[in-house]
């Protein structure tokens, strides 16, 4: 019995067993959720505790009596580490020496442990390591704010675009090579090359890597209907990947030679007119398969390279790590390109380079010798190289364009009300759910509960 308004109401006993277990699985839900934070919390501060005692035994240089030469050494021989978590420590124990805020954020539990291991190797880094206290404050507060793939994809542009002057800036150019491997009834192909081109190498990839998953899902909906699904296609994604790329190279047309008439209708009227022997000599053009090739940076990265490029002032900003002010050169997915490479290849017309301006929002791109269609898509998932939600490591290629206010409550398909990109699984469970995205004046996107609460919250 229950009662309301003073009435009592008789409640079917299978009906209050159910919710009674439905609060009970809640509770045990938060409960486990609880203890993994506490655990976390722990870990963070053991490890900040740890780094303290390596900091006097780097200033004492103990190690050095068992014939170890720094502390990295020690901890691989002494403490079974392996080799990275060796190094981040060695760094952070150095870094930690002169500014002791990275160990305070560890030990409150408001950093992670791969956050400041990150830090850590950062600091070792030689023509790096001298910049990172000077934004010691932005790499803390964003490491409490990003997971920590966002935050490594951050620190590296970061880094490369601070050390475009480093010991050797045009070896990619110089080594670039290709090498085929024949054997019995195999080969082996290996590139090398600057980053810029392998952008585009995988941008036609992708493209013609989705002609093969169409094939294959149209193959596997015809055999399974209904119960189809990704993990029953008939090739795996890396036979998909080959075949794209022999699809590719079905594609490459050789120019052949011509005379001068061939080729220039002002020599040649009839090329012009449409004649028989125009028509019936020249081969058939062949269908090409389009692709766009988009490489994002900021306008003042830009213009820095371009001056530089031909000869002009190569003073720049220097550029900040994070938010939507930071310094940027790069592909769509997040892959680091140089910005003298960018300049070169924007202007031969073989990418399409989008400009951001302070706030982080595209305010111009180029176009190439075709027309694109899709350019609103492309310029909403410009400034993001993975799903939106926290932890997913899906990649922008396979990112579907979601709303920060959903269409259905009126939100209107234009870039101020761009939520970014999602996954196809996540941008059905934010319908589903019911789950709000917000857009934040530092740029970031954050997901929350139907009820308001942060489901990633900072630390």
């Amino acid at each position: 019995m229950s009662s309301t308004d003073g009435v009592d109401v008789a409640v079917p006993a299978g009906q209050a067993a159910a919710g009674d277990a439905v609060a009970g699985d809640a509770s045990a839900d938060s409960a486990v959720m609880a203890s993994c934070r506490t655990l976390e919390l722990t870990r963070r501060r053991t490890e900040g505790e740890l780094v303290s005692a390596l900091m006097d035994v780097e200033r004492r240089k103990v190690y050095l009596s068992d014939g170890f030469r720094c502390v990295a050494a020690y901890g691989r021989g002494v403490h079974r580490w392996d080799a990275l978590e060796a190094r981040s420590r060695r760094g952070l124990t150095k870094l930690s020496l002169r500014d002791g805020r990275v160990i305070d954020r560890l030990v409150a539990g408001r950093i992670g442990v791969a956050q400041a291991h990150l830090l850590g190797r950062l600091f070792e880094m030689p023509r790096i390591g001298q910049y990172v206290e000077l934004f010691l404050d932005l790499f803390l507060d964003w490491a409490a704010l990003l997971d920590h793939a966002d935050f490594e994809e951050q620190v590296r542009n970061w880094r490369l675009l601070v050390d475009q002057d480093g010991a050797d800036p045009a070896r990619a150019h110089r080594d670039r090579a290709m090498r085929v491997a024949m054997s019995d009834h195999q080969y082996r192909a290996t590139l090398d090359g600057p980053a810029v081109d392998g952008v585009r190498l995988m941008a036609v990839l992708d493209r013609f890597d989705q002609i093969e998953w169409d094939i294959d899902w149209e193959q596997t909906k015809a055999v399974h209907g209904d119960l189809a699904r990704p993990d029953l296609m008939p090739r795996s994604s890396i036979q998909r990947r080959y075949d794209a790329f022999q699809n590719l190279l079905e594609h490459v047309q050789v120019p052949a030679r011509h005379a001068p008439s061939d080729l220039d209708p002002d020599l040649d009227p009839d090329l012009e007119s449409g004649s028989a022997t125009a028509t019936t000599d020249a081969p058939a053009p062949a269908t090409g398969v389009r692709t766009v090739v988009n490489i994002i940076a900021d306008i003042d990265t830009y213009l820095a390279a371009l001056g530089r490029a031909f000869g002009g002032n190569d003073r720049r900003p220097f550029p900040v790590p994070f938010g939507p002010q930071r310094a940027r050169c790069n592909s769509s997915d997040g892959d680091a390109v140089s910005p003298h490479d960018l300049v070169l290849a924007s202007l031969a017309g073989q990418v399409r380079l989008l400009l951001a301006n302070e706030e982080g929002q595209v305010i111009a791109m180029t176009r190439l010798t075709r027309f694109f269609t899709g350019a609103l898509r492309d310029a909403a998932l410009a400034t993001t190289t993975r799903c939106g939600h926290p932890g997913c490591l899906v990649a922008t290629r396979h990112l579907h364009v979601d709303h920060q206010r959903p269409s259905s409550h009126g939100g209107p398909t234009a870039m101020v009300n761009s939520g970014g990109g999602a996954c196809a699984h996540h941008n059905n469970w934010r319908y589903t759910a019911e789950a709000v995205l917000r857009r934040h004046p530092d740029s970031r996107l954050t997901t929350h509960r139907r009820d308001g609460t942060d489901i990633a919250p900072p630390d």
